[in-house]
């Protein structure tokens, strides 16, 4: 997991966070329309410093790490399912955590369909 041990040249972006959906479905009221029941991640970028060459220019890349929108499923831990109850951050969290997934499976080629579009959506927002 790349963020596990740190780095000197990346920062952290508190201020810095999108909310990025997935599925649902769409409802329309009227002119009205609304995209609903989504699974929501949130974004939260973080900036690396790359050093030019022979320069004294540098420039910054941004990285985005993929968040769970909720710590804990409630409904699910008062159940009693507590491993269901963090199921949902775990896989919020899967989209950001190894950058090439094998693709030779279908839930391989699902997550980088996933990273891409999360990537993507960040990115345009930011």
């Amino acid at each position: 997991y790349w963020l596990e041990y740190g780095n000197p040249w990346e920062f952290e972006r508190h201020n810095t966070r999108y909310k990025v959906r997935f599925g649902g479905r769409i409802q329309q009221e009227g002119k009205k329309t609304r995209w609903i029941e989504t699974e929501e991640i949130i974004a939260e970028a973080y900036d690396q410093i790359i050093p030019g060459f022979d320069t004294d220019a540098t420039n910054t890349l941004r990285l985005w790490s993929a968040q769970a929108s909720s710590e804990i499923n409630l409904g699910k831990f008062n159940q009693g399912d507590y491993f269901a109850a963090v199921e949902d951050k775990n896989h919020s969290e899967n989209v950001s955590r190894v950058l090439y997934p094998d693709d030779s499976t279908y839930s391989g080629r699902e997550l980088r369909l996933r990273q891409e579009y999360f990537l993507v959506s960040a990115t345009v927002q930011d």
